[in-house]
């Protein structure tokens, strides 16, 4: 099928046009997109070598003032990152490499940042902790990106589904949930939020320690 052959196709791509900043850009973009759903996809591009890829699009312009196309290929880049960092194997090699204490480094030295790029790492940073299971306190804030969010609820999600699932969780990932839905209008948002909640509260009826309460829908979402 096509998705099936858009993983090579996309990264040769990258590999072809290596000059063309805009070919990097979009090339980023539709790594997220197909990878986002796709744990299948996220493996095939991971095995294909796509973190070289992405990291070789984000630094490759990095001589130049972030601006426009420049800026963008580097906000992409991450985003395409953070979605491939979803699976914990995945998350495992990029760290391995080192590419995680890279944009930790590149937050803490680099002043002329914009801040958008900045909010873009630092949730990369964030997500991947949580993925690991580092911080298990991933809060959705006010600045949040949607795309982030997104990766977040159907992280969590799976996660809920989980025979090991920790329950002490449910709380946090309701709030999470209830905050996304508030945050962003879009489809994708609230119909994996509405999945997670449903979800949580199939498991807090399950647990007389968790209070039903907790799992009220604020009346603004009704």
């Amino acid at each position: 099928s096509m998705t099936d052959a858009a993983p090579p196709i996309i990264l040769a791509c990258m590999d072809t046009f290596q000059e063309y900043i805009v070919v990097q850009e979009e090339a980023c973009n539709a790594l997220t997109v197909i990878c986002r759903e796709s744990l299948t996809n996220k493996q095939r591009v991971h095995q294909l070598g796509g973190i070289d890829r992405i990291i070789g699009a984000y630094d490759s312009y990095s001589i130049l003032p972030y601006e426009g196309h420049i800026l963008e290929v580097k906000i992409r880049a991450c985003r395409a990152l953070t979605t491939l960092a979803i699976e914990p194997t995945i998350l495992s090699d990029i760290k391995s490499q080192g590419i995680m204490e890279k944009f930790e480094r590149l937050l803490a030295e680099d002043r002329s940042m914009p801040r958008t790029l900045q909010s873009t790492i630092k949730g990369m940073l964030a997500f991947s902790s949580q993925v690991e299971g580092i911080s298990q306190n991933y809060t959705i804030q006010e600045g949040a990106n949607e795309d982030e969010v997104c990766m977040y609820l159907d992280s969590s999600l799976r996660s809920a589904t989980a025979p090991d699932f920790d329950r002490d969780s449910i709380t946090s990932m309701r709030t999470n949930a209830v905050k996304a839905m508030q945050l962003f209008p879009s489809p994708a948002v609230h119909e994996t939020a509405c999945k997670l909640l449903a979800c949580l509260f199939a498991l807090s009826a399950k647990d007389e320690s968790i209070a039903p309460s907790t799992m009220i829908i604020p009346k603004d979402l009704e």
